[in-house]
């Protein structure tokens, strides 16, 4: 099922941080790169309102997540990807996400002494 832009509208899709979103962002001890590159909306497909011209970011959860217009892929769907060095609460994230892996960790090597 597709549904009709107005004519106001852009299709979008969020993906995971690339390279250059990526420039300045620490990863975790014991958390894989592709973990940081992660953002909490990838995949999600949408539109974006281009009345006042394409967005250069989109932002959620009150400004704590934000993605970067990164170009257009193949069908000329704008994409926008997670900016982790602009988005105040990646670093919370990656807390849970590295302590996440350390308990998993511990669970694997037969607990903690």
């Amino acid at each position: 099922m597709t549904t009709e832009l107005g004519p106001t509208e852009r299709a979008c899709v969020l993906q995971a941080a690339d390279a250059r979103q990526m420039q300045g962002v620490t990863v975790p001890v014991g958390v894989p790169a592709h973990e940081a590159r992660r953002g909490p909306r990838d995949g999600t497909r949408g539109a974006v309102d281009v009345s006042a011209g394409l967005p250069q970011h989109l932002t959620f959860a009150k400004g704590d997540i934000v993605y970067e217009f990164d170009g257009f892929d193949a069908d000329r769907v704008a994409v926008y990807r997670y900016a982790p060095a602009k988005s105040p609460l990646h670093d919370r994230i990656m807390a849970g996400v590295q302590q996440a892996y350390f308990e998993a960790a511990q669970a694997k090597k037969g607990g903690t002494r």
